[in-house]
């Protein structure tokens, strides 16, 4: 070996020794960052409140995959969770305080509170990390990092306030997916077992489990066990609040599109089927109506106490409307409505809506000043959110009600309802009242504006166009009488326009329910003189009558 030769030898050792020390140091260095990332995770799972998230038992495969997606879910939902919530926030109006329930299971105490940092996060224990980085010799000194990696993540698991352990098993098409949140209030296991046909169906149980871990890491109380379920609910909660707010009968619709989403992914949500059947009475329509009984029969099984008071008032009403304004017999629906009330009271006398449902039942019942006194219970309870104001305006407008339809006290009645709209400028009811008592007045202009701003408000109020044409016949007598035959022509044609619109908003085959906007309009025109159009009108109800009898039969 010549010279030259010798010399490039010695370049090379040098330069590969030099490779392999900067190797070490890079490898040190590498260590180092994670070593301080170990302790940085230990700092946070022990002194702050992260959750750790040790890897599942179970097939190999399975097990690492599940543990690693139920996180990012557990993630996700937590997100969606705050955000689904603070719509929810932003939707109800700033600064209101009173005794009306909370219609949603936020659960948190503070449900304003943003959850700290800490809180948020989510640290795996997968200790892979440290398998991509082989042996470092230091001179004489060899070691593993994966034996220092193994023990940190040891110590950090021991250690950690609050973790997530887990087990999945798979039996065929049924998968069992078990956790245990252990933090120092002490551990909490959650099981769920599912058929997982197709496979698509293993991240909705994901999806469940991460919610019921939320809901204890998060202070979450819900009876919604799905995460969809509970997700609809949300976004059904939120539209009904814009609803209650503004009046949109469109919110109205989106709210319960989603709350039967919600009860159809958890059919024993008692909440979801309380909004929803309450919603659905709102709607005034027979079918409607009917829907509502099922779903408030329902809420009104639930172990919560307040719940159950809701739902059975809520129930109660519905049971009045479907003599008063959908055309069946007194019984049962009158009885089922006061049993109802009578124990909606019994469960929680301070709701102003069990007060409201008393006065109902007992109206409907033809006891007027028991009605009056139920009534007045209900306004005199402290509140004043806007779901009090809704139910405080309700209360007057019935009392006025019965002040004019029973003691005919016309000017109290008024003031009733004027009372009404100061507390919520978008119930109709007391529109239409009010249009009732400038009609019996003769102040025709008055009475049609009423009306008019009833159904603005609410565009498929049936009885809001059917009224209004009444109206138009009182205005076609006056005219007669006084000779001006062109003008009451003209009145006639434009009461049979309302009244057409009024039959024309509810459906074909809700046959009683068409009768008996036939009906009424038949008494007023016999009312008014116009026994022609009486005769056609009481003609159509009896053919109705009869449609309604022969699908009753079978």
């Amino acid at each position: 070996m010549d010279a030259l030769q010798k010399k490039f030898l010695a370049i090379a050792t040098f330069g590969f020794d030099l490779l392999q020390a900067i190797a070490a140091v890079l490898g040190m260095l590498a260590v180092l960052v994670l070593v301080v990332a170990i302790l940085r995770s230990i700092r946070s799972v022990t002194v702050g409140r992260a959750t750790l998230v040790v890897p599942f038992r179970g097939t190999e495969k399975l097990g690492v995959w599940v543990s690693g997606i139920l996180a990012q879910q557990l993630d996700e939902v937590e997100r969606v969770w705050q955000a689904l919530s603070q719509r929810v926030r932003s939707e109800r109006e700033p600064g209101a305080s009173g005794g009306s329930p909370m219609l949603v299971d936020l659960g948190r105490s503070k449900p304003d509170t943003t959850l700290d940092q800490e809180q948020d996060r989510l640290i795996s224990s997968d200790p892979m990390e440290g398998q991509a980085i082989g042996r470092i010799n230091l001179g004489p000194i060899s070691f593993s990092p994966e034996s220092i990696f193994i023990l940190s993540y040891q110590v950090r698991t021991v250690l950690a306030r609050r973790t997530i352990r887990g087990a999945v098993d798979q039996f065929g098409d049924t998968v069992r997916l078990s956790t245990t949140f252990t933090s120092r209030k002490g551990p909490v296991t959650t099981v769920l077992v599912r058929r997982v046909t197709p496979s698509s169906q293993l991240m909705d149980l994901i999806d469940d489990m991460a919610f019921q871990i939320a809901k204890h890491r998060l202070g979450l109380k819900s009876e919604a066990k799905t995460w969809g379920g509970y997700r609809a609910f949300m976004e059904g909660y939120a539209h009904h609040l814009r609803y209650e707010r503004t009046g949109d009968s469109s919110e109205q619709d989106i709210a319960i599109q989603w709350y039967e989403r919600s009860v159809a992914l958890e059919p024993e949500y008692h909440l979801g089927h309380y909004n929803l059947g309450a919603l659905l009475y709102g709607r005034y329509t027979a079918a409607d109506n009917a829907q509502a009984i099922e779903h408030l029969r329902f809420a009104s099984s639930s172990v919560q106490a307040m719940l159950r008071a809701m739902a059975l008032g809520v129930l109660a009403r519905a049971y009045c409307q479907e003599t008063w304004r959908y055309g069946h017999e007194e019984e049962p629906w009158l009885s089922l409505a006061e049993e109802a009330s009578y124990k909606a009271v019994q469960i929680d006398p301070n709701l102003k809506e069990t007060w409201l449902a008393r006065g109902f039942a007992l109206q409907a019942r033809k006891q007027p000043q028991e009605a009056i006194d139920a009534y007045q219970r209900a306004i005199k309870l402290p509140g004043d959110s806007s779901a009090d104001r809704i139910l405080t305006s309700m209360t007057l407008n019935n009392t006025g009600f019965i002040h004019m339809a029973k003691f005919k006290n016309f000017d109290e009645a008024e003031k009733l309802f004027k009372r009404a709209l100061e507390f919520n400028r978008q119930n109709k009811m007391p529109h239409a009242n009010l249009g009732e008592i400038y009609k019996r007045r003769k102040r025709y202009s008055d009475a049609l504006d009423e009306f008019r701003k009833a159904v603005t408000i609410d565009p498929r109020y049936v009885n809001g166009h059917n009224e209004m044409g009444m109206v138009y016949l009182a205005m076609a007598r006056d005219a007669m009488s006084a000779q001006r035959y062109v003008d009451s022509t003209e009145f006639l044609k434009n009461a049979r326009e309302c009244h057409d619109r009024s039959a024309a908003l509810v459906p074909k085959q809700e046959y009683r329910h068409r009768a008996e906007v036939h009906r009424c309009f038949a008494a007023a025109c016999e009312e008014y003189g116009f026994e022609h159009e009486a005769q056609q009108e009481r003609a159509e109800v009896d053919a109705l009558v009869q449609l309604a009898a022969a699908v009753q039969a079978g």
